[in-house]
């Protein structure tokens, strides 16, 4: 925790994987003025983050919230609020308001997939404005919010664009908002509709909100076949249509405190858990002891799914959760009969029997969330 100044407070508790905001906060009232609570565990937000009426930077991203409380429109002052990577459902009337008073200078609202906001409107990331040479701006909030009242309030939610080609970074998009918040007339070449929100009329998509979070856990010694992995779940992906996000420790990292982040992402975030196991893996410690763990903790609270995937003849089946002795062995493990990949005749046959797995359990886990 950091905290900077005596007026116009600078409060930083990121990274802390605090589950709740204590009501204290309301105590610093109108000397907090920069407020950072990123990559935390947040779900919800006391009502007394409205008694901090001076804030002007509130940076809640990386959290697991699903709706902001109506205290915060107190916050009247606000002019950059993060909100990316969180779970938010909708979005408040009061939010538009404090927009078209043009104090508000900066909205993130990316990995919202719920919302249905296309990414071409959400446009740079943060990542991408700060660290750009060439002062890339952000996106024009009032643009933004326009874009998903406009269609909210006629009770139509608008596409989620994706990129016909399935690539690692298919969640971010190249295109650049005119000057008045709108996008170029170019920006839809190379990019069709995959998913569309519910009340989406005339459209033959199949409307599809719940976007499905998966976790790899692997040694960095079988990067190859996690790349593999990776590949199965894009032909997954592609073929199904369905929305999902899968990430690594690559994606996670990203010069942040590695094992606080993934300890967040995987306990918070997460609905699948695929692991890579080889004597390579049953020898990584924090994989086996952390990743693990909580997984088969969430997997015995029907909270996610944790799939084990043999690559090679290692006694993975006796490893078992600290405290609740669940034992590896007693989930369904691919591929088929658990015979290691590395044991079959053809690894694409392997890997085929995989990606026939996991697509019923991706289907299970999608109609359990109906």
């Amino acid at each position: 925790m950091r905290v900077t100044g005596e007026r116009d407070l600078r409060l930083s508790l990121s990274d802390m994987a605090l589950t709740v905001l204590p009501p204290e906060i309301g105590r610093l009232g109108t000397g907090l003025a920069h407020l950072e609570l990123k990559n935390c565990a947040l779900t919800e937000l006391p009502p007394e983050i409205g008694k901090c009426r001076a804030l002007t930077w509130l940076d809640l991203s990386g959290n697991a919230l699903t709706s902001l409380p109506p205290e915060l429109q107190q916050c009247k002052d606000l002019t950059f609020l993060f909100l990316d990577g969180n779970r938010l459902q909708t979005l408040p009337e009061w939010l538009r308001e404090l927009a078209t008073k043009e104090r508000l200078r900066a909205l993130y609202l990316h990995g919202n997939g719920a919302l249905g906001i296309p990414q071409d409107v959400l446009g740079p990331t943060w990542q991408e404005v700060s660290k750009s040479k060439e002062k890339i701006r952000p996106a024009s909030p009032r643009a933004i919010l326009k874009s998903y009242f406009s269609h909210a309030g006629a009770g139509i939610q608008p596409k989620i664009y994706l990129p016909t080609v399935a690539t690692d970074d298919a969640s971010k998009s190249d295109a650049v908002l005119e000057a008045d918040g709108s996008a170029p007339a170019n920006v839809s070449s190379g990019i069709e509709p995959l998913i569309t929100r519910p009340g989406n009329a005339g459209s033959g998509t199949s409307p599809d909100p719940r976007q499905v979070n998966i976790f790899i856990g692997y040694s960095h010694k079988n990067t190859e076949e996690m790349d593999t992995l990776r590949s199965q779940l894009r032909i997954i992906k592609y073929t199904t249509k369905w929305p999902m996000d899968v990430q690594t420790d690559k994606e996670i990292l990203a010069g942040k405190e590695w094992s606080a982040e993934i300890l967040r992402t995987i306990t918070h975030k997460m609905d699948i858990f695929l692991f890579l196991l080889s004597m390579h893996a049953l020898d990584s410690e924090f994989l086996m002891e952390t990743e693990v763990e909580i997984a088969l903790e969430r997997h015995h609270e029907k909270t996610a799914i944790l799939v084990p995937i043999i690559l090679e003849k290692c006694p993975w089946e006796e490893t078992r959760h600290k405290s609740l002795r669940i034992k590896l062995s007693a989930l369904q493990a691919l591929p088929y009969q658990k015979t290691p990949v590395r044991d079959w005749d053809s690894p694409d046959n392997a890997w085929h029997s995989i990606r026939e797995g996991l697509t019923k359990v991706i289907e299970e886990w999608r109609a359990k969330q109906q």
